[in-house]
């Protein structure tokens, strides 16, 4: 198995989890900036 057909084959996975980390990271920062948006007006 030459390192071309391998990169084609691990490829759609590396997407997948890149995609989930990003989704992840944006739903984490969207949750933070709500908390400390909510915060800041309860003072």
């Amino acid at each position: 198995m030459d390192s071309v057909s391998l990169i084609i084959l691990i490829r759609p996975f590396f997407q997948k989890i890149f995609s989930d980390l990003f989704y992840s990271f944006k739903t984490g920062i969207t949750l933070t900036t709500g908390v400390l948006l909510s915060m800041i007006k309860s003072k």
